[in-house]
């Protein structure tokens, strides 16, 4: 039954995916990407840690401010953006989670283009270092 259910979650986010990248917009090079169509709108991402290693993850931006990440098996994180940061050369957003606020996560630009531009960084809060987290998954790139 488990797996019946995950296939199905699975199936629902690479649909709501396909549904959203076909909106997705481009903004033009050197504009911010906080506020701005920069920043994906969804994208999937293989969660390589932990117990429940390779599962998939879909995030969603509800707005400017507010980030949802959806797990194969039914967790949801949400995350609020905090501003804009470039690491290694790859201008993004920076979303903290929610009520926690134990830790945030780099959200490269559509037009990200440095070192490893596909890349999600995470670090934990209040003074970690930025560690790998997954490549994104959009469409068309």
């Amino acid at each position: 039954m488990k797996t019946i259910l995950a296939v199905g979650l699975s199936v629902l986010c690479v649909i709501l995916l396909i549904l959203l990248l076909a909106n997705q917009t481009r903004q033009q090079p050197g504009s911010p990407s906080l506020n701005s169509t920069m920043a994906p709108k969804a994208f999937l991402y293989v969660y390589p840690f932990g117990p429940t290693n390779d599962q998939n993850c879909l995030w969603l931006r509800a707005d400017d401010n507010n980030w949802s990440e959806h797990r194969q098996f039914g967790i949801t994180s949400q995350f609020k953006t905090i501003g804009t940061a470039q690491l290694e050369g790859n201008t993004g957003t920076i979303v903290r989670r929610v009520p926690d606020e134990a830790m945030e996560v780099f959200i490269p630009d559509l037009n990200a283009s440095g070192n490893n531009p596909q890349w999600l960084r995470q670090r934990f809060l209040p003074d970690g270092d930025w560690k790998w987290l997954g490549r994104i998954q959009i469409e068309g790139k």
